[in-house]
């Protein structure tokens, strides 16, 4: 059989790389995972290849720790961009500049020279597949890397359509 909508969203996931943990208290936690999100500090997780899955990636420039979605990479200045998957040793772990292949490994991988402009990111293969099973977001060095639009999203409108028998509406 084909697999449904429930299949599809089962087998994806985005996870979200948290500074601290869940208090519990569903107000604050809320807020904590979308500012997370809205700092681009996630990645996406093909469930269907392997699960559980924690992506640990940042970069380290002047001693100072840059996670995950952050814009703060200088260019022309040394710095490490590193990415491990510890739970899985074996999966092959990429480091991509500007799409562009940078440093492999088996479980991690680790760049370590001068920055240049453009986006740092990584996907991970698991079990042979030519689809990543991790995909993350990028960290950003360069003056010309702008945030993506800050424009509000236009409401949809929305309309009632009659259907006998059904109740319904697009």
């Amino acid at each position: 059989t084909r697999p449904n909508s429930e299949h599809l969203f089962r087998g994806l996931a985005q996870a979200v790389a948290l500074d601290r943990p869940l208090t519990g208290d569903a107000g604050p936690d809320a807020l904590h995972v979308l500012a997370a999100l809205s700092a681009g500090r996630s990645y996406s997780i093909v469930r269907g290849m392997a699960s559980p899955a924690f992506l640990a990636f940042d970069a380290e420039q002047n001693g100072v720790q840059i996670p995950m979605g952050a814009r703060k990479l200088t260019v022309g200045v040394p710095a490490s961009v590193r990415a491990s998957v510890a739970q899985a040793p074996g999966a092959r772990v990429q480091l991509l500049h500007n799409g562009r292949p940078l440093a492999a490994g088996q479980g991690s991988a680790a760049f370590s020279g001068v920055i240049t402009e453009g986006s740092y990111r990584v996907e991970v293969f698991y079990g042979g597949a030519a689809v990543p099973w991790l995909v993350s977001n990028a960290i950003y060095a360069g003056a010309d890397v702008e945030p993506v639009g800050g424009e509000p999203a236009m409401l949809t409108p929305t309309i009632n359509l009659p259907q006998p028998g059904q109740g319904w509406g697009i």
